[in-house]
């Protein structure tokens, strides 16, 4: 809003300034009308080009804030390659001998500091798992961990070829669409 203020404001003011100013001159006949109109066009192009940063304050505005996130960026993908230099990579695999999903010795990289593995029983294929904990505990980690999307940290995981993994979220979700897409959700709806 200040910015506009400025700029609309001089723009009002700047015709008729050099002219004010020029106008005591001009009746002691000490300019010529030439003389005035000169000065005042003199003093538009000289506005005209200071008044360049208050024109393009927006735009250079929305250049800083995508430099910002540009960097932010940068920042985070340099702590994920730091995570994956002292913890490591997640090895996934598959095969006949797995049972549904199989998870050893799982630790999660975290942007501030490495996770110790896990603990955890093992449950027979097809039975349903709850995972619990406190908020931050790496819930949320874990689940990336076993869909494939959060590859930093240690352990092994291991899902049966063609095998299938749902995982549901605190709140319930039902997605958009039909009936029938909410029904079969995750696989793709007929």
């Amino acid at each position: 809003m200040r910015t506009t203020i400025v700029s609309q404001t001089s723009g009002y003011i700047a015709p008729i300034l050099p002219i004010i100013l020029c106008a005591p001159k001009f009746l002691d006949n000490a300019m010529t009308l030439g003389e005035v109109m000169q000065a005042a066009s003199a003093f538009a192009t000289v506005q005209s080009a200071l008044n360049w940063l208050v024109d393009n304050y927006a735009s250079l505005a929305e250049w800083a804030a995508s430099a910002r996130r540009v960097a932010s960026l940068e920042l985070a993908l340099d702590a994920l390659e730091r995570a994956e230099i002292r913890g490591g990579r997640i090895a996934r695999g598959g095969g006949k001998d797995a049972a549904h999903a199989i998870a050893r010795r799982l630790g999660h990289a975290r942007r501030r500091h490495a996770r110790r593995p896990s603990r955890g029983r093992c449950h027979q294929s097809g039975r349903k798992v709850l995972v619990t904990g406190d908020s931050g505990t790496g819930k949320s980690t874990l689940a990336r961990a076993l869909a494939g999307v959060w590859p930093w940290g240690k352990g092994d995981i291991e899902i049966a070829a063609g095998g299938k993994l749902l995982v549901l979220p605190q709140r319930p979700y039902v997605p958009t669409g039909t009936l029938r897409r909410a029904v079969t959700y995750p696989d793709a709806g007929p």
